[in-house]
């Protein structure tokens, strides 16, 4: 077998078990081996048996996997998104989004004799169990990808640490992966720090804890810029770059929180600088004061930077975001909410890079970046959210920019 890293190969040569796990690093070659097996099994198994692919979503399990599916299989494997159903050599393959509607009910009925599945750390721990209590043809098998989580997370817990199921577990780290340039792999663990380096780089089940964005607390002076009014541009790495996007993120306060303003600048080449903030105490103050306080905000930023192309607002205030809508021509458009932990590994991925920096204007998300830390006594990766610190300017800053999550990073 040519292109093979000698991990790989020692996969590929063990005998399987009924459940197999490969999990560790990104970029470790774990996806292409596991896949490769799988496509192995299915093509030695009976005829009659079905299968199912599965991974976090249709759209994720379609980008991770169909790619290397047809590579591998040509005209071996075809698919309908519509129908959720495939066929490879021959066999059905059901396809799955394990946190799509209703996708525990639908393989509820199903016998399997096999299944892929991506990134298993990312479903529902109701729908790995329904998978594999389907698992009933003789010698049915599962191959699962995995990065690593919290050391607590239920795949670990229940399956990878449980010496009574026929299981393997194989950690894959990128310095097993070969084949990939010294400076791809350099550049790839740029990309993480902290918790996220551990888990994604060195394959380490490890808790969230602690403060969360490390890298500007210890390197702090290296994350900021200033703005030149005489060529209307910012010198990032010693380079001009104009502004392709400003954007303002809104987070309502309430009766222990305050009202956070934060203007957020994108660059052509994917930089992202934090130019104004603010924040002010929300006790006593009307929606009127603070749209008051907003529009403030707006002109300020219109005036240093040119424009302001659009506001994104915490969505769970409607009559706010309505007032605003009546007041001002700016955009103002609803808040995504990404879940928080997803916001925070793309905060913590830009510092690690040097694509994210600050003005001297935004003092109350510097101070969010020296004192958010993770909630010690969550059960899941959650950043603590208890009033002791300004997480108001941490969400407006996140509502600035979600919306340009894969545009910054389409690379």
């Amino acid at each position: 077998m040519k292109n093979i890293t000698d991990k790989q190969l020692e996969f590929w040569m063990a005998r399987d078990r009924r459940l197999n796990f490969l999990t560790g690093s990104v970029s470790s070659g774990k996806t292409w081996i596991s896949i490769l097996k799988f496509i192995n099994y299915v093509r030695k198994s009976p005829a009659t048996y079905e299968f199912l692919l599965c991974g976090k979503t249709i759209t994720s399990l379609r980008r991770n996997c169909f790619g290397l599916l047809t590579a591998m299989c040509g005209q071996y494997f075809s698919y309908s998104i519509s129908v959720k159903a495939g066929w490879l050599f021959g066999r059905r393959v059901y396809l799955e989004g394990a946190n799509d509607e209703r996708a525990e009910h639908k393989i509820r009925g199903i016998t399997l004799g096999g299944a892929y599945c991506d990134e298993v750390t990312l479903f529902p721990e109701t729908f790995a169990n329904m998978l594999l209590s389907r698992l009933r043809e003789p010698g049915a098998k599962l191959y699962a990808t995995a990065n690593p989580d919290r050391p607590d997370h239920y795949i670990k817990r229940k399956f990878l640490d449980n010496t009574k199921l026929d299981l393997a577990n194989w950690k894959f780290v990128i310095d097993d992966n070969t084949f990939l340039d010294a400076e791809y792999v350099t550049q790839i663990k740029r990309e993480y720090t902290g918790v996220f380096y551990q888990r994604y780089i060195e394959g380490i089940w490890v808790t969230a804890e602690g403060a969360i964005y490390r890298e500007f607390i210890e390197n702090e002076d290296e994350f900021y810029t200033e703005w030149s009014a005489a060529d209307r541009c910012l010198y990032l790495a010693g380079t001009p770059h104009k502004l392709d996007y400003v954007n303002i993120g809104v987070d309502w306060g309430g009766n222990s929180s305050g009202h956070a303003f934060v203007a957020t600048g994108i660059t052509k080449k994917n930089y992202v600088v934090i130019l104004s903030g603010e924040w002010h105490n929300a006790a006593g103050t009307t929606p009127e004061q603070v749209c008051k306080l907003i529009i403030s905000f707006i002109e300020k930023v219109k005036r240093v930077y040119g424009k302001v192309d659009d506001i994104y607002a915490d969505s769970s205030e409607q009559l706010l975001i309505n007032l605003l809508r009546e007041k001002t021509s700016v955009a103002v458009r609803n808040s995504l909410k990404h879940p928080i932990i997803d916001r925070v590994r793309f905060t913590t991925a830009l510092m690690a890079q040097r694509r994210l920096y600050l003005t001297r204007d935004c003092d109350n998300v510097a101070k969010f970046f020296k004192t958010a830390v993770y909630d010690s006594k969550a059960l899941v990766d959650r950043r603590l959210d208890d009033g002791s610190y300004d997480q108001d300017s941490g969400d407006a800053f996140e509502y600035s920019i979600e919306r340009y999550m894969n545009y910054v990073i389409r690379e």
